[in-house]
């Protein structure tokens, strides 16, 4: 995405250049996140049932992965067009706020609590890096990552109804939603 965000920065296609590598991002990691997000407790359960636990803090670290991949976009759009300071500066924040909240969650909830700070961490950086490429470039960020929010809804339906019948069915018919609401 970056060769092509860096060239378009150049021409009057940046805007085009810079949705379509924000739907494809979304579309990559959307679906994924919402069928894992469903399937957490048997993913985890498959290192025994005292890792089902883990199930909270394996969605949390998946909504965070999420932002940070939409984040990684506005961070290459953003440095594609030479605004280095206002990326830099959402870098910053985002780590400081992900490892100024550890070390206070981490510690009062463990892993969900690390998981949670991941979340702030990105979703600062997300915000940081999304206000700054908007102020470029007029993206509107839902317009972008809509398509893939509905196909992530037929995923995670798709996992929940078949739960009863075992992780592999629920994986093979969160693949095949994702599969359908792609093509």
């Amino acid at each position: 995405r970056l060769p092509h965000n860096t060239r378009a920065a150049s021409h009057a296609g940046s805007v085009g250049t810079a949705q379509r590598s924000l739907r494809s991002a979304s579309l990559a990691i959307v679906p994924l996140v919402c069928g894992g997000m469903v399937a957490a407790a048997p993913l985890c359960g498959l290192w025994g049932a005292e890792f089902a636990a883990a199930a909270p803090a394996l969605r949390t670290l998946l909504a965070a992965v999420a932002m940070q991949q939409i984040g990684w976009v506005c961070a290459q759009i953003l440095y594609a067009h030479d605004r280095l300071r206002p990326w830099a500066i959402a870098q910053w924040a985002g780590a400081a706020a992900h490892v100024g909240s550890a070390i206070v969650l981490v510690p009062m909830f463990g892993a969900t609590g690390a998981a949670v700070a991941a979340l702030l961490g990105n979703g600062l950086a997300l915000l940081g890096w999304y206000t700054a490429m908007a102020r470029r470039l007029p993206i509107g960020l839902g317009r972008s990552v809509a398509p893939s929010c509905g196909i992530g809804v037929a995923v995670a339906a798709a996992a929940f109804a078949a739960a009863p019948l075992g992780l592999v069915v629920q994986l093979v018919a969160g693949g095949l939603a994702c599969a359908a609401g792609l093509y």
